[in-house]
């Protein structure tokens, strides 16, 4: 248990810190650069990821409370931030083109393309070595997608292209955000878990925030200090009542509001400095492999020691998240 505490108070901190360095930003009138978002992405990935494994590893071993409770919160969090990160950048790199089918192409070689060419190594692998029984069925649940976090993107990403074809730039905010409303009905009409709900509304804030980004950057020019404090304190306090009331229908716009204050307090530090770190900006560009390898190796890795399992399992995604990265270079000269 100690190596666990070791990972996550010692090596996780000196990893991510590793040549981390901050820049003072002068120009205040672009909300979020690539490499802010890019830095978001990455730090959203590691988040999720430190929430599942002090959760799968807390199932068999004691963990002190306060490291588990804050690390678990951590998921959440990283899911928020990153739904928010990606309406954002859609927004700004697409709201003013003229819609094309080459949009969603390029969706599903960067999303469904890698989480599919994951899913069916894996389950390439436990044929060959695990014996493992994979039918027709089994195929079709794969091919419709077994994660509700990759299904959420991809929904998002169609909703966008939709509205994008239909209306005006302006427009498609609104138009998003209806239609997530929709389809958080649907969800509670299916008995979806919360996560369909609360996480799908911060896409469409992204959206926003890029649409009236001028005025949110005027809006954190005097008295940025009380402002992002008075953001957090927000986040904190929504968070907070979302937690203790979890479970209960009413209480799942409180979780997205409390996205919304956290990232516009994320988004008024990026307006006064501009953290770098290799180690996490590399992480963003692979996020979405880190994701679906963890949280598919963990469950069909059998082993008694749940720490030997985590290590491993933690190693496995690093590596493998490197090698299938490379993939797609070679899958465009393909096609």
């Amino acid at each position: 248990m100690l190596s666990i505490y070791f990972f996550y108070l010692i090596c996780f901190p000196v990893f991510v810190l590793y040549k981390m360095a901050v820049f003072r930003k002068n120009e205040k009138d672009t909300l979020l650069t690539k490499q802010d978002t890019q830095f978001l992405r990455g730090m959203a990935a590691f988040f999720v990821i430190l929430a599942h494994f002090i959760i799968w590893v807390g199932e068999k071993e004691k963990i002190n409370f306060i490291i588990y409770f804050l690390f678990s919160q951590l998921g959440g969090i990283g899911v928020l931030v990153f739904f928010f990160v990606s309406g954002y950048g859609i927004y700004e790199s697409y709201a003013n083109k003229v819609p094309n089918w080459r949009f969603l192409w390029k969706r599903i070689k960067g999303v469904y393309l890698p989480y599919l060419s994951v899913k069916l190594i894996l389950k390439m692998i436990g044929i060959l070595f695990m014996d493992w029984h994979f039918s027709i069925k089994d195929l079709i649940s794969v091919l419709l997608i077994e994660e509700w976090f990759i299904r959420v993107i991809l929904f998002q990403y169609i909703i966008f292209f939709i509205c994008w074809k239909l209306g005006k730039p302006k427009e498609i905010v609104l138009f998003s955000l209806i239609a997530d409303c929709i389809m958080s009905g649907i969800f509670i009409w299916e008995g979806k878990s919360d996560g369909w709900i609360n996480a799908l509304w911060l896409f469409p804030i992204g959206m926003a925030c890029s649409q009236y980004k001028a005025q949110i950057s005027a809006f954190f020019k005097k008295y940025t200090v009380l402002k992002i404090i008075l953001l957090f304190s927000l986040f904190i306090l929504n968070g907070l009542f979302f937690a203790i009331n979890k479970g209960t229908f009413w209480v799942n716009p409180m979780k997205a509001m409390a996205g919304c204050f956290l990232c516009l307090g994320i988004c008024g530090i990026l307006q006064c400095i501009s953290p770098r770190s290799p180690v996490i900006l590399h992480a963003g560009g692979v996020s979405l492999y880190l994701y679906v390898i963890h949280v598919n190796v963990w469950p069909i890795l059998f082993m008694d020691n749940v720490i030997y399992k985590f290590w491993i399992v933690l190693i496995i995604t690093v590596v493998c998240s490197e090698l299938l990265s490379k993939l797609p270079v070679v899958f465009r000269k393909i096609i």
